[in-house]
């Protein structure tokens, strides 16, 4: 069994590009939201979200982040369940830096147009990657639909709308929540997700990206 220190120590965060350089800080931020004060969690929660989500431009980072977070979700009594949905539901929202920004001028002149191409392309292959990492939480996402907190059960709504690949496992526990969550914002949200999965053919893309219902 992979302890968090195994999983943070799998990518070379000194060399992977963030937003603003390489990320070396990355693993000590990740392990700070499991910090017993929430000012902690709070401050490492904006440092990652700077570093590799940054305006909502996904930088590679954060492909190789999701691993350690699951980790921590799961982990018995980890105190930042909370920060950690925060992150990965930027991370299921977001859109990489360059494929957002392509079609600006400033960033066409920079790197040309086969370059930028070509990047686009490798951004392509980590952001698959990424949804591919988010789907291995779907069964915890799924199980925290249960939680008694409502800022854990929200996020964790949010996230199973964005992995249409388990919509048959989603959508009965979603109608659940519309029909009977104490939470009159997560009843709303989940006609919202259900309403968009259910519009989708079986076996839809991984590459949709729903806007998200008013308030999430």
């Amino acid at each position: 069994m992979k302890t968090l220190d195994d999983l943070l120590s799998e990518a070379a965060w000194d060399k992977l590009e963030g937003a603003d350089g390489a990320v070396p800080e990355v693993p000590q931020r990740i392990r700070d939201l499991g910090s017993v004060d929430p000012l902690v969690r709070e401050r490492a929660l904006g440092d990652l979200l700077e570093a590799l989500n940054q305006q909502g431009s996904l930088y590679e980072p954060a492909a190789y982040a999701i691993a350690p977070l699951l980790f921590q979700l799961k982990t018995a009594g980890f105190p930042g369940r909370k920060e950690v949905l925060e992150l990965l539901f930027r991370f299921s929202r977001g859109t990489g830096h360059l494929t957002a920004h392509q079609n600006l001028s400033i960033v066409r002149d920079m790197y040309g147009t086969k370059a930028l191409a070509e990047k686009v392309a490798e951004e392509a292959k980590w952001l698959a990657y990424l949804h591919e990492e988010l789907l291995k939480g779907a069964d915890g996402f799924l199980d925290l639909l249960n939680d008694p907190d409502a800022e854990i059960r929200k996020p964790s709504l949010a996230l199973l709308g964005r992995l249409p690949e388990r919509k048959a496992d989603a959508l009965p526990k979603m109608k659940i929540l519309a029909a009977s969550d104490p939470d009159s914002e997560i009843r709303e949200a989940a006609h919202g997700w259900i309403k968009r999965l259910e519009s989708l053919p079986d076996g839809a893309s991984p590459s949709w990206r729903p806007a998200a219902p008013e308030g999430m």
